[in-house]
């Protein structure tokens, strides 16, 4: 015998499935955001475990300076790695601090999306940082202009015709003016 399913037994159904696939969806977040959070103090540990990069002396130098004083400036030769140490600092801030919202303004455009592309980079080169991006509506919020994470910070870049008001903006980096 054939048992009809009613539409009221369909929905709680659909609830009950729907139920489970988020809270599995949370417990993969609440373990990423512990991970992440583990090395939240040491900006080599926290980029070797967590993005799987390793950093020079001079680049942890730098991150742990940008620590302690939130104005410096980065000043060296070229193709010694500043942008990229930079960017990882940015980077571990979003990951670690709710709610902050990073914003890379450049004189190009292009200058300025290669300065987020590290981000996106590392992003997706690391399954912990990836199990952290958010997800709305069955999409997660990564794109080539930025991303979102679960903790709500955000990262996006803008070119030289954009306002450097960054009104609503935790962290503004310029990109060599």
């Amino acid at each position: 015998m054939i048992k009809r399913i009613l539409p009221f037994d369909r929905l709680r159904v659909t609830i009950f499935f729907l139920l489970v696939f988020c809270m599995g969806k949370i417990e993969v977040s609440i373990a990423a955001e512990k991970e992440i959070a583990k090395f939240k103090d040491d900006n080599y540990l926290w980029v070797k475990n967590i993005c799987n990069i390793d950093l020079r002396p001079h680049q942890v130098m730098w991150m742990d300076q940008m620590d302690r004083s939130p104005m410096t400036s980065v000043v060296a030769s070229p193709r010694v790695g500043k942008t990229f140490a930079v960017e990882m600092h940015g980077l571990k801030a979003n990951a670690v601090n709710p709610f902050e919202d990073y914003r890379v303004f450049a004189p190009a455009e292009s200058q300025a999306a290669g300065a987020v592309k590290y981000h996106i980079d590392a992003i997706l080169g690391s399954p912990v940082l990836s199990a952290f991006i958010e997800t709305r509506l069955g999409r997660k919020q990564i794109r080539s202009t930025g991303y979102t994470f679960q903790n709500g910070s955000n990262t996006a870049y803008y070119g030289q015709n954009s306002k450097l008001d960054g009104v609503n903006a935790t962290i503004i980096r310029g990109e060599e003016y």
